[in-house]
């Protein structure tokens, strides 16, 4: 049996997908004029945006997840989650408003 925790599918496709543009960037643009910097300045990339769509769907969920446990390991107390959840907005709203 393994002691590490089996990878869950966003995270394996946010990893196929890192892979994938390090391919891309330093193995394929290598040679093309700005090269591996001219293809990582492209945020607009169909990789880059599924990317970021996946980060920031892992990011928040992992929070909200953290803010639940903590409601409950405090039993039940609402006070406690004032700050994690104007955090997980700002979060949201930093993502969302930015283009982060």
């Amino acid at each position: 049996t393994s002691c590490a925790a089996p990878l869950k599918p966003s995270r394996r496709q946010l990893l196929a997908i890192d892979v994938q543009r390090a391919i891309q960037g330093f193995v394929v643009e290598a040679d093309q004029p700005g090269g591996t910097t001219a293809f990582y300045s492209v945020i607009s990339s169909p990789t880059e945006v599924a990317k970021n769509v996946l980060y920031i769907t892992n990011t928040l969920i992992a929070d909200s997840f953290v803010s639940y446990r903590l409601f409950m390991v405090w039993n039940r107390a609402w006070w406690i989650l004032i700050v994690p959840i104007i955090l997980l907005f700002a979060t949201a709203g930093m993502y969302t408003f930015l283009g982060i």
